[in-house]
């Protein structure tokens, strides 16, 4: 979706600017546009430091859930990321029970960093679509933990 939101915003830059769209000036938009191109997928790469990929899926009438997480082989941290994936689900389930004619979904990806040799940092940003809704809701949770001490920061 930002992709497209990038293209459609860089074209109308292009179209409104006056642009000479013969000749050589064709390519040289091109050449533009495709630049851009490159240096927005650079954005959109997940950054994948610390822990291994792991999915939890949930379907039933009316709403999905896909949240890809971290399995990060410290409990403390598992437990709390795991706490958090039932709590979100259970929200956004509990939101939707009883509407009727309303699809919806719950999609959640992470980044994760590690600074030092201890400070990790997992961010957990994600979207609940919904027919019934004006907009998409964003949300976003961050996990921060010195894993030599064991404990969040």
């Amino acid at each position: 979706m930002k992709k497209l939101i990038s293209v459609f915003l860089c074209l109308t830059l292009l179209i409104f600017s006056g642009c000479n769209s013969s000749g050589s000036g064709e390519q040289e938009d091109e050449n533009i546009l495709n630049e851009y191109l490159d240096n927005v997928s650079k954005f959109e790469t997940p950054v994948r430091e610390f822990g291994s990929p792991l999915s939890y899926l949930h379907m039933e009438t009316g709403i999905s859930v896909s949240i890809l997480y971290p399995e990060t082989g410290y409990l403390f941290i598992d437990r709390a990321i795991e706490s958090w994936i039932d709590e979100i689900t259970a929200e956004y389930l509990y939101e939707i029970k009883g509407k009727k004619d309303v699809t919806a979904e719950l999609t959640v990806a992470y980044n994760s960093f590690i600074t030092g040799d201890s400070i990790v940092s997992i961010m957990m940003e994600g979207t609940y679509l919904a027919s019934y809704t004006a907009h998409p809701e964003e949300i976003l949770t961050v996990f921060n933990a010195d894993i030599k001490s064991n404990r969040f920061i």
